[in-house]
């Protein structure tokens, strides 16, 4: 994979929220729920290359640890990790919609997904005032 600026991230973490939602109202729900997990993992990873900085080689660990799809651990490496777990632990609607989130990974595209967990997933993400996307791109 190339390297990605922040901007770049922003562009794809946004198309890949878009082509989810087409393709929920669309009913193609694989699709749906494997692009938005996608749209997330971008997300926390434009909060990721804002904390890197110009000319600064990185930790071997850390640059492993964000070459990951895994939710969580990407979350734990971003410059808002404190803040978002505080978050987690105060809101209950914010920590409900994060365990939906959390349970995506890349291996979902091997899975039939029904119509009610994509359904979670997308609200899970998208509501406007305590969506998980929502929320990491306000923070942008």
């Amino acid at each position: 994979m190339k390297e990605l600026h922040a901007d770049e991230l922003k562009e794809i973490a946004e198309a890949r929220k878009t082509e989810s939602l087409l393709l929920f109202d669309n009913h193609l729900y694989n699709g749906s729920y494997y692009l938005g997990g996608y749209s997330a993992e971008c997300a926390i990873k434009v909060l990721i290359a804002l904390k890197m900085k110009e000319f600064i080689f990185p930790d071997k660990n850390f640059a492993n640890a964000v070459w990951t799809h895994d939710l969580k651990k990407l979350i734990d490496k971003s410059a808002i990790s404190k803040i978002f777990n505080n978050k987690v632990e105060n809101d209950p609607e914010f920590s409900a919609n994060w365990s939906k989130v959390n349970q995506w990974n890349e291996s979902s595209r091997y899975e039939q997904i029904p119509v009610e967990k994509a359904n979670d997933l997308i609200n899970a993400l998208y509501d406007v005032n305590k969506g998980i996307y929502t929320w990491l791109r306000n923070n942008w």
